[in-house]
């Protein structure tokens, strides 16, 4: 789709040439008539609206053909309702005190495995691999570098497979992602019949994702199908891989561009370690003192989100703003109506952290439904918490590494690789140790 920029440049003047109802058939998921709503009152009607079961969430019919029909986004309604009730425990504050110090680790090893001193590597590369393992290891419990390595080449296979065009025949790009497929939900099916043989016990102190969704249960006491179970840890390793992986990839170049930003997080670093023993794991309540991390991450996701927005569907006729929408067309958000809005973020085209550190935001208070990086309504993303964790650890591990990265690629445009934001180019840098005092 080009440029964000530039995508709603030329968005713009079908805006404003038919108001909020314009008709478009060049983007695939939208019917000859749709809708987009822009604001922060639009995204409340959105959130209300599929509360109240006026609208769906809406993704393209082929990619629940790779994701799965019971993957969260492929799921509504009261079916929807009891994933969620189960992800939030499992994917909540209680379980993943339980894995922050695995994860603490492998950040560490893979900081110390990939950035070293005159190195140059492709940062798009080596976050995917990192965000990749942490996901697939945390949630599945999988080890060993032979085992991932083949199972992330089996999912950049998949995962290309929701980019391109979904034709089904010998070596098109979604056949190999079919194969792929199949091959992952092996696999994972797999480890779920060992996990089930294995859950008799009291997996409360499991420190892997997998076993603690195996034995969660709903409000009526249900568990979650076989296959459940395999489509959603595939959506949860997809999130990790393509969204965490892309905020923390325009977080490290919102740092090298901004050697104040690095200069902060140092001195919040350098005071988290200080208060650790020698080899003492990283604990939950160290994530959430990386107080200005988080603010740089969620700045990241302000002025980069992931995705450019969502897509609903009306279930019935509704009305908004004097409109009347008719049931069955589709209604577009995006995150850029508010995140890059003076009205709702001062100086909005600044990279500016501080606007998200809890002081300012006492003062200056967010209008609802102005941030949305992590969705609108009930499909709101389950894994925030998650990504926070894997995204704060890998900086703290490469500030505390005292290292300065530059960019050989200084013009490099960004562009959308459906269905994320990412760097043209894969962001090559090359490594340099910090000798300077803003390491110091």
């Amino acid at each position: 789709m080009g440029h964000s920029a530039h995508a709603r440049r030329a968005a713009a003047p079908r805006l404003h040439g038919f108001g909020l109802a314009w008709r478009n058939t060049a983007i695939p998921v939208l019917p000859p008539s749709g809708r987009a709503d822009q604001g922060a009152d639009a995204n409340r009607f959105l959130a209300n609206g599929e509360n109240r079961q006026e609208l769906r969430n809406l993704w393209p019919a082929f990619t629940f053909d790779l994701l799965g029909w019971k993957a969260p986004p492929a799921v509504h309604g009261a079916q929807h309702k009891r994933q969620r009730q189960i992800l939030s425990g499992c994917l909540g504050l209680g379980a993943l005190q339980r894995v922050v110090g695995r994860a603490d680790s492998m950040t560490q090893k893979h900081v110390e495995v990939w950035w070293r001193n005159g190195e140059r590597i492709s940062v798009v590369k080596i976050v995917r691999n990192y965000s990749f393992h942490v996901a697939f290891s945390l949630l599945l419990g999988t080890e060993g570098e032979k085992t991932l390595s083949r199972m992330e080449g089996l999912f950049r296979a998949w995962a290309r497979g929701l980019s391109g065009l979904p034709v089904n025949l010998p070596g098109t790009s979604f056949r190999k992602a079919m194969k792929a497929r199949d091959q992952l939900r092996q696999h994972i099916d797999s480890v779920i019949r060992q996990r089930q043989q294995g859950a008799a016990g009291d997996s409360h102190d499991s420190e892997e994702l997998l076993s603690q969704l195996i034995l969660a249960r709903d409000e009526h006491g249900c568990a979650l199908s076989v296959e459940e179970l395999r489509d959603v840890t595939l959506f949860i390793v997809f999130a990790a891989y393509e969204t965490a992986a892309t905020t923390l990839t325009f977080a490290l170049k919102f740092i090298e561009d901004n050697p104040s930003c690095h200069h902060r997080l140092l001195q919040e670093h350098k005071a988290i370690a200080s208060q650790k023993r020698a080899g003492e794991r990283m604990s939950w309540a160290d994530i959430t003192s990386m107080r200005y991390t988080w603010a740089v991450l969620q700045e990241t996701l302000r002025l980069r989100p992931p995705a450019l927005g969502g897509v609903k569907e009306t279930l019935k006729d509704i009305q908004y703003d004097g409109y009347t929408i008719p049931k069955g067309w589709k209604i577009l958000f995006t995150m850029a109506a508010t995140h890059q809005n003076d009205e709702y973020f001062r100086n909005s085209s600044d990279f500016d952290p501080s606007r998200f550190e809890i002081g300012k935001l006492q003062k200056e208070r967010l209008s609802p439904f102005s941030f949305v990086a992590f969705g609108i309504g009930p499909h709101i993303c389950k894994g925030i918490d998650f990504a926070r964790m894997s995204m704060s650890l890998y900086i703290h591990h490469l500030i505390l590494g005292k290292f300065r990265w530059t960019s050989l690629e200084p013009n490099e445009k960004i562009s959308w690789c459906l269905p994320m934001l990412t760097l043209s180019k894969g962001y090559p840098i090359l490594i340099s140790a910090c000798n300077t005092s803003l390491c110091l």
